[in-house]
């Protein structure tokens, strides 16, 4: 997953979520160490006005059994609110609802 550059408040996180079980399993939250909130997003073209719109989708997102979820500009994301005073590595902690949970580190790269 790709981090935000140092200064930004406010940043986006491309990359992949996979779901690492046999069973349909829902994202119930993520946490991060350096930001207060981590929103789930979906960019998408509306083809009327040709118009690109970014919306929230609310917890929980559905995972289905060995699905990943790509997370790209122009598509879903995660989106990251009021950083904290953190140093060291950015870390995402996604909750499954079925009481398992994963932390992942953010690996800097440039865009």
């Amino acid at each position: 997953m790709t981090p935000p550059p140092e200064v930004a408040k406010t940043a986006a996180v491309y990359g992949e979520i996979k779901n690492p079980y046999a069973t349909d399993v829902e994202i119930r939250t993520i946490v991060s160490n350096g930001y207060k909130t981590v929103d789930f997003h979906e960019t998408s073209l509306d083809d009327q006005s040709g118009v690109t719109r970014m919306r929230k989708l609310d917890y929980p997102i559905l995972l289905k059994a060995n699905e990943t979820i790509e997370l790209v500009r122009s598509g879903k994301h995660l989106m990251l609110y009021e950083k904290l005073d953190h140093s060291g590595k950015l870390e995402l902690k996604i909750q499954f609802s079925n009481g398992e949970s994963r932390t992942v580190l953010v690996e800097e790269r440039a865009l």
